[in-house]
């Protein structure tokens, strides 16, 4: 969240896919503040910023943004970095991976 507001004051707004958090008063903050929810990647205006939430973008999603330039802020968090190696190194060992969780949930995708 720290991180959403410090990009929209520097770049004067930043782009998210989908809410940082479930807590509506902070999302009302955030967007005063100039952040913007999108669900299109396009939405994204030449040379705008876009934060990639803390649990994580699909692989997908990432080189999109990487081939059109956009300025990514990674705010994916720690841990799930270290569980996308992992289970990168494990794939790449053909071991089964498999994930728990609502289909279809960002943090699920992510």
């Amino acid at each position: 969240v720290d991180l959403a507001y410090k990009t929209a004051e520097k770049e004067g707004e930043v782009y998210m896919l989908g809410h940082i958090v479930h807590n509506e008063n902070v999302v009302k903050e955030l967007e005063k503040a100039g952040t913007k929810v999108i669900n299109d990647l396009d939405k994204v205006p030449n040379g705008k910023p876009i934060l990639f939430r803390a649990h994580g973008t699909v692989p997908k999603v990432w080189d999109e943004a990487e081939e059109k330039g956009t300025n990514i802020i990674d705010a994916t968090c720690p841990l799930v970095t270290e569980i996308h190696e992992e289970a990168r190194k494990l794939s790449a060992e053909n071991r089964r991976i498999i994930i728990i969780g609502d289909h279809g949930h960002d943090e699920v995708n992510g």
